[in-house]
């Protein structure tokens, strides 16, 4: 890589290798303006690259941020030629800020691009309510949310919803192929893209200003408040689309009402202490498996699926050191694909404890009695029936086990 006054290069040695030559490229530069009225959190301009073929070859990345000057302009020089992503910075919530008019734009070598950030579109209003029955007051001051254009779905096989999860991946061998760069290209180098976060009231109600015309995803996280006793749980959302009509002369400030929005509210996750939720079921053998039958050791429940089954060497690595002793059992409760993907897995990876199979869509009265909040999700279940800790992962697996059953006899 080479950056000089003049200009920029980056090439790989198969490409020096043949003509030992580093030909620069002049610099490309950005003049833009932030639409009056709107006001960066910090005065900050946000830039970085967006994917293309040499993005992705040379693995390298350009970030920048800028400060706007007087009547929110800002200057980006030393640009080199590509497609980047722009954006100004905004409050997302009481501590949490994130980009917003977030747009697409290609920089030419040697050309100065001239650009505008918001004062487009129209506003887009609307309120988020709970769904029916008591729920409380709602804590909007956390989490994200997001306004984006959607983007076009990739190309798929005609058989792709009858193909099993393993099946399915497929495309990770068509990213390398034309087809998928042409895709890649109609995604990432849309200059009609947008990319909007915004705040919500106390009471629920919003607005996103400047959105232009267009189809949108909408996502909203809502999280509880920080308290400093780990990451903040997800409380509930929204998800949904947005279709913003052709606006005559291309801007309006009179708002499109989208009216009441229902979220979906979160069931508590279960937590260290309470009683784990007792079940009988068979397993994929047919057998019958009953929590209670394990009274009197610890049980480890493990929510997985084929396709992604990260924590099964430590899983392995503490079912050989454990299990001899009889202080321990581990119970799988597979979903999330086929139940023949789901033996074919258990057979492959030669997995020894009981698996209980809750479908496709993990629509089985178990994962809903455990919360289950994804996958993987594991829990430790007490000699007395009661958990002793969740959301194991990685390390935090293997030390919470061996702190509640110490060393192997």
């Amino acid at each position: 890589m080479a950056a000089r006054a003049a200009g920029f290069a980056i090439v790989d040695s198969n490409e020096f290798g043949r003509n030992r030559e580093i030909r620069l490229a002049k610099w490309g530069r950005i003049e833009g303006q932030v639409a009056p009225g709107r006001e960066p959190l910090d005065n900050q301009i946000t830039m970085m690259g967006l994917p293309n073929p040499t993005w992705l070859r040379h693995k390298r990345e350009f970030h920048y941020q800028i400060r706007c000057r007087a009547e929110g302009k800002f200057t980006v020089d030393r640009v080199p030629a590509g497609w980047f992503e722009v954006g100004y910075l905004t409050k997302m919530g009481d501590i949490l800020s994130s980009l917003t008019s977030r747009t697409p734009v290609e920089v030419k070598a040697g050309a100065t691009v001239t650009m505008t950030l918001g004062g487009e579109g129209r506003p887009v209003i609307g309120r988020f309510v709970p769904p029916t029955g008591p729920s409380g007051a709602i804590y909007f001051g956390a989490g994200q949310r997001s306004l984006q254009t959607e983007r076009p779905d990739p190309p798929r096989p005609a058989n792709y919803d009858q193909m099993t999860k393993r099946e399915q991946q497929w495309s990770r061998q068509w990213r390398f192929s034309p087809a998928h760069q042409a895709y890649s290209d109609s995604v990432w180098h849309d200059p009609n893209w947008r990319g909007y976060v915004f705040r919500i009231s106390a009471d629920g109600t919003f607005r996103i200003e400047d959105v232009i015309p267009g189809k949108y995803d909408m996502s909203v996280w809502l999280e509880e408040r920080l308290t400093g006793r780990g990451p903040p749980e997800e409380i509930g959302g929204y998800n949904g689309t947005v279709e913003v009509p052709p606006i005559p002369g291309g801007r309006t400030e009179e708002p499109l009402d989208l009216g009441d929005l229902v979220l979906h509210l979160s069931a508590r996750p279960l937590e260290a202490g309470t009683v784990a939720p007792p079940f009988e079921a068979n397993d994929v053998d047919g057998r019958k498996v009953r929590l209670a039958d394990y009274r009197g050791r610890f049980v480890l429940l493990s929510f997985w699926q084929p396709v992604y089954d990260p924590e099964l060497d430590r899983l392995k690595e503490l079912y050989q050191t454990y299990a001899g002793t009889g202080r321990l059992q581990i119970i799988g409760l597979a979903g999330g694909d086929t139940l023949a993907e789901v033996r074919s897995h258990i057979q492959e990876k030669k997995i020894e404890w009981p698996q209980i199979y809750l479908g496709a869509t993990w629509d089985h009265a178990l994962a809903r009695e455990y919360r289950m909040p994804g996958n993987p999700y594991l829990l430790l279940v007490d000699p007395e029936g009661k958990l002793a800790a969740t959301r194991l992962r990685g390390e935090k697996l293997t030390q919470a086990v061996r702190a509640a059953l110490g060393p192997a006899e």
